[in-house]
């Protein structure tokens, strides 16, 4: 097939519905309707489309309403049977001028003019053809170009002999809102009609589009922010548990009286006039007398007979009113630098349960290397033992004694919150999978 045969490849033009987000002018819609009735309606017919799709796209209910009645359309037949006609209404579709097909083949020659319901679906270039057929006739068609009876030329048909002749000239109609009814306007106008008549849904399919999009995006955020913190909860806080020991807990653990102190420091100073006189580490706030602000500072590692130690800097700085203790009244004092307290102590970090005792081996036992390891202590399997609900739990199996049990615990038992938490995650994921597997 030649290119005079395919017909001219038509100009691409930017119509303003062919963005993503963007919808019909519906101005445009309305003057495209009128150039329709006025002049296309006189050939071509609009079987697809009812009266009441123009109602709140181009026109008021009441005009829809209007136009319908002026045409007749058939009625149920009387007692005698008798057919009858009635004005129309707005569930009737758009009347074509012709009753039949042959009547239409008769009125123009043997041609029959196209429904233009869905005439922008139905052509290679859509809006862009229909555009440049309704613009495109030439004055004369060129030289050597030989057209049968009553065929005109036009190149951006197909093989450029097309029975239908140029139907639109400047000033044929005249639009309500006053627009210059050019041949390039009236084009542009019915050619959008005729493309909203394609696609009635055009605009409600971009806004439902856009509101999946948005949705989309809302979901990637909320599925980011719950992975992280599934991730934060799935890791382990080294320093979330700590306890303080001095001199005397060191003494009492080596006769197997360790005393849990609480990881929150609460602190009670009496300051002097010359400085802070004694330190101690448990300090104790004075109530609702202000607000005490502690921040702990842990320096590098030394590792010691005693344990894993730090060293650590705690400063105390209490804001509002400092009372002085005894019989003498509270004096108000501004808040300044002199109300902070430093101090300097040891921090030794132990896991929460208390370490177990290594099981008894005889001197001439000989040691098992390969054993597989267990419990906070990480030592073998021995003695009563309780194991982990969690199944990804590292330790699996502990001891009662690490983990202060006397008897078996009922029901499901975890060996720490991490554990516990991962828990229920991983069952929550797998009553989701068998939703979806049902």
């Amino acid at each position: 097939m030649t290119a005079a045969e395919h017909g001219l490849h038509p100009p691409e033009f930017a119509w303003p519905h062919n963005g993503m987000f963007d919808t019909f002018d519906h101005a445009s819609i309305r003057r495209g309707f009128q150039v329709y009735r006025e002049v296309c309606a006189a050939c071509h017919s609009l079987d697809r489309i009812a009266w009441r799709s123009l109602v709140g796209v181009s026109h008021t209910n009441s005009e829809v309403k209007a136009m319908a009645e002026e045409f007749e359309y058939d009625d149920e037949p009387d007692d005698e049977g008798n057919p009858k006609k009635r004005p129309g209404k707005l569930a009737d579709h758009i009347p074509g001028p012709y009753a039949n097909e042959q009547a239409a083949r008769a009125a123009n020659q043997g041609a029959l003019p196209p429904d233009l319901s869905l005439i922008v679906k139905a052509r290679h270039g859509a809006c862009d053809y229909i555009f440049a057929l309704l613009t495109g006739y030439p004055e004369e068609p060129p030289a050597g170009v030989t057209l049968p009876v009553g065929a005109n030329y036009n190149p951006y048909f197909p093989g450029g002999s097309i029975a239908m002749g140029r139907v639109l000239f400047d000033d044929l109609v005249e639009f309500e809102d006053g627009t210059p009814a050019t041949t390039s306007q009236m084009a542009k106008d019915v050619t959008t009609f005729l493309n909203w008549a394609a696609e009635p849904e055009h605009d409600e399919r971009k806004r439902l589009g856009a509101k999946a999009l948005i949705r989309w995006k809302e979901w990637g955020v909320f599925k980011k922010t719950f992975l992280e913190k599934q991730k934060e909860a799935s890791t382990p806080n080294v320093f979330s548990t700590f306890r303080v020991e001095d001199e005397t807990d060191n003494a009492a653990a080596s006769t197997g009286q360790r005393k849990e102190k609480s990881s929150s420091i609460s602190s009670r100073s009496s300051e002097a006039s010359n400085g802070v006189k004694k330190a101690n580490p448990k300090l104790k706030s004075s109530g609702s007398s202000g607000a005490l602000k502690i921040k702990l500072s842990l320096k590098p590692l030394d590792s010691g007979s005693g344990g894993v130690k730090r060293k650590a800097d705690i400063s105390i700085s209490k804001k509002g009113k400092i009372p002085e203790h005894g019989n003498k009244r509270a004096k108000k004092k501004s808040t300044t630098d002199e109300n902070d307290t430093k101090l300097s102590i040891d921090v030794k970090l132990i896991p929460p349960p208390p370490p177990a005792p290594v099981a008894p081996v005889e001197d001439n036992a000989l040691l098992v290397t390969n054993e597989p390891h267990y419990c906070f202590c990480g030592g073998p399997s021995f003695g009563r033992m309780v194991a982990c609900e969690n199944e990804k739990c590292p330790r699996e199996w502990f001891h009662f004694k690490c983990v202060n049990l006397v008897r078996e615990p009922e029901g499901a038992w975890f060996c720490s919150k991490t554990c516990e938490e991962q828990h229920r995650l991983a069952m929550l994921r797998k009553k989701k999978k068998k939703r979806r597997n049902w």
